[in-house]
């Protein structure tokens, strides 16, 4: 069946279930949206002109790359939202000027009162066609499937057990470099602990595949454990942790080596007076290896910030000066530290205006190259401004806005580059 077809059928039949199962267990709402996407890049290209092998001239010239779409989308869900047994369906369609999207999802939930089984379940699936005259560079019809399914059983008031499993296909209409059919599977095994308000533990083992038809060198088994923990030590100290480890072995390993992926993230938050509160932030990545080579090495990427908070009713204001870096134990030309300062202000005015605005204000300084080593990055001075909105015009009807902007100002004027993403949509709710 076409998704469009799957996606009217459902619309169609589930309106007659929410009127036969009554109004009071089952509710239904919809909206519609007009919009647009924008993408532009701008850098620059160097062309060598050679007259003889002495004399090279250079010329530089600015090259911007833009995509924007327009788009229309409907989107309809149904489902119970309250009581031991909820459940959403959810379809939505949109037609733009590049392609047609389609997606339909679907989520249960099983949380009784009494007893001792808990039970979660999501599916969904998505389609993508492209208008023949569509400027995505990659742009073959496909189709995503993905479902995951979590069972747990309580063992006592704070504490459960459970499976987990997860899969996700990919099919391309017409594979190419970039656009690979693929299947993913999970299998985990989960526990979670809770003690009222002030502790909450989490963790998760298991282990799954990658497979990639048309290409053992990205065809991989994996076996992963994850954690996280949020601990309220008392009022005004909170303790967060999240961490995780994954192998990987690749088909091919003659092409990749088997490696380590190790991550953590440990945070404390410290609220010394009322409104204002103050959080370590760190971040740290390893990516290890049986066997580098000068494609995949060792490496690894981190970064601590102090984040300033001050909230006084509707408004909130942050500062936060951080240090990035990425490095290797061999010499890579991308290695580099990174201080920045981070200025966020959100506002919340009422129930019509929401806003959040951040700006990164920052210097990367790459590693000087060693002699024979070719100079291929410069610093750069960078601005990462991020703004998002929403407005309500009146009951049901508002405009959502989203800017993404990055300039890099960089050491050699012919890496200078920036990149822009805008959305924009005027929604309607019923």
């Amino acid at each position: 069946m076409a998704p469009w077809a799957l996606v009217a059928l459902v619309v169609i039949c589930v309106p007659i279930e929410s009127v036969a199962q009554g109004e009071e267990k089952v509710g239904a709402n919809g909206s519609i949206e007009v919009g647009l996407d924008s993408f532009a890049q701008q850098f620059r290209i160097t062309d060598n002109f050679t007259s003889d092998v002495f004399v090279t001239e250079r010329a530089l010239r600015d090259t911007t790359d833009v995509f924007t779409e327009m788009r229309a989308a409907g989107q309809f869900e149904v489902g119970r939202r309250r009581g031991p047994r909820r459940w959403r369906l959810l379809a939505r369609a949109s037609a733009g000027t590049d392609m047609f999207r389609e997606s339909l999802a679907f989520e249960l939930r099983r949380r009784p009162l009494e007893g001792s089984y808990l039970f979660d379940a999501d599916a969904r699936v998505d389609g993508r066609q492209f208008r023949s005259d569509s400027d995505f560079s990659l742009s073959s019809d496909n189709v995503e499937a993905s479902v995951r399914l979590h069972g747990r059983r309580r063992l006592g008031e704070d504490f459960d057990l459970g499976v987990r499993v997860r899969g996700q296909g990919t099919r391309y209409e017409r594979r190419s470099l970039y656009e690979y059919d693929q299947n993913r599977a999970d299998v985990s095994l989960t526990t979670s602990f809770r003690r009222g308000w002030t502790l909450d533990v989490s963790a998760e083992v298991g282990g799954g595949r990658r497979d990639v038809p048309d290409s053992s060198a990205i065809s991989y088994d994996r076996g992963f454990a994850r954690g996280d923990l949020a601990w309220l030590v008392d009022d005004k100290v909170e303790l967060r942790f999240h961490g995780g480890v994954e192998h990987r072995e690749f088909d091919d390993s003659n092409t990749r080596q088997p490696y380590w992926n190790t991550l953590v993230e440990p945070e404390i938050a410290w609220s010394f007076r009322e409104g204002w509160k103050l959080e370590l932030r760190t971040a740290a990545e390893w990516l290890n290896y049986e066997q580098s080579t000068s494609v995949y090495f060792d490496a690894v990427a981190g970064s601590v910030g102090l984040w300033l908070r001050r909230q006084k009713g509707s408004l909130e204001v942050g500062v936060e000066p951080r240090v990035s870096w990425f490095g290797a134990p061999s010499d890579v030309e991308d290695e580099y530290t990174q201080p920045s300062v981070v200025l966020r202000f959100d506002w919340f005015g009422g129930s019509r205006l929401w806003l959040s605005f951040s700006e990164e204000i920052g210097h990367r300084d790459y590693r000087e190259p060693s002699d024979d080593s070719l100079d291929l990055y410069s610093d750069y001075v960078f601005f990462r401004t991020t703004f998002i909105s929403s407005f309500r015009l009146r009951e049901g009807l508002s405009i959502d806005a989203f800017l993404s902007d990055e300039p890099e100002s960089h050491r050699l004027d012919a890496d200078d580059a920036r990149l822009t993403l805008i959305t924009l949509s005027l929604r309607q709710s019923f």
